[in-house]
């Protein structure tokens, strides 16, 4: 696939200020020991806006609505591994 740089730089200064608000929210969970110190805040960016962009692709028709909002938020959260009754991840 060849990257359309002229695109890229557009994309990139479209959403700069949202990357950045992201990262440093990021940070500050990380700071309050709610987030692992490992994330990377690009893979981050990456996941969400790789599945909103998707569902957009998908269901053009259909707006994204809280629902959606708060099941990809869960997932990215929690992933998908669930505590077994000890604590530890099944």
């Amino acid at each position: 696939m060849t990257a359309d740089a002229e695109l890229n730089a557009r994309v990139l200064a479209r959403f700069a200020d949202l990357f950045a608000a992201v990262r440093m929210r990021l940070r500050e969970a990380v700071d309050r020991g709610e987030a692992h110190p490992d994330v990377d805040p690009d893979r981050l960016i990456e996941l969400i806006g790789g599945a909103t962009m998707l569902r957009m692709l998908l269901y053009p028709d259909d707006m994204l609505d809280d629902a959606w909002v708060d099941q990809t938020t869960a997932i990215v959260v929690r992933g998908v591994h669930r505590a077994a009754p000890g604590g530890s991840v099944v």
